[in-house]
């Protein structure tokens, strides 16, 4: 079937055009809406997934150093510290061991310091609190990773008791 064009019809007409632009734009601009809601959903989502790894990774190693903790330099009852030394003996093959680490905020990182290294523990920490009432430690850890325009943050608080000395 072949398509006549009349005598005066020589293409599209100005609102046909009009109309074609606009529809265009339209769709355009959805798409463009919706692509930015989707790349800021997952930027988003990325940073709070990396404050929960954060707090989580960080709340894994002072969790196990300062349950196996005997003593410490926080003074009872005192204001929390962001600094804080835990001590304790480990038996080997019948020879204790005396171990001892410090957890310290330099910055955003999370430094753990034994008497063999130094090592970041976790990036990204905004607050790091120890406090202690009698024989019970308190430990809040914050997160807010860098960059973060949605000021994304996630913290964790736990308790333990230190166990005796003998």
């Amino acid at each position: 079937m072949k398509l006549r064009l009349h005598r005066n019809q020589r293409g599209y007409s100005v609102n046909e055009m009009l109309v074609g632009v606009a529809t265009l734009g339209i769709v355009g601009t959805a798409f463009l809406v919706a692509f930015f809601n989707l790349t800021t959903s997952v930027e988003k989502t990325n940073a709070a997934y990396l404050a929960i790894s954060e707090t989580s990774q960080s709340s894994t190693w002072t969790f196990r150093d300062v349950s196996m903790a005997q003593s410490t330099d926080i003074a009872d009852g005192a204001p929390a510290v962001s600094t804080a030394t835990f001590s304790w003996n480990n038996l080997y093959g019948g020879t204790t061991v005396a171990r001892q680490v410090t957890y310290s905020l330099n910055g955003t990182q999370l430094v753990r310091t034994s008497e063999t290294d130094t090592s970041v523990v976790a990036i990204g920490i905004k607050t790091l609190q120890f406090s202690r009432a009698d024989k019970l430690i308190t430990v809040t850890i914050q997160a807010e990773p860098a960059n973060n325009r949605f000021k994304v943050n996630d913290q964790q608080s736990f308790q333990i008791r230190l166990r005796s000395n003998g």
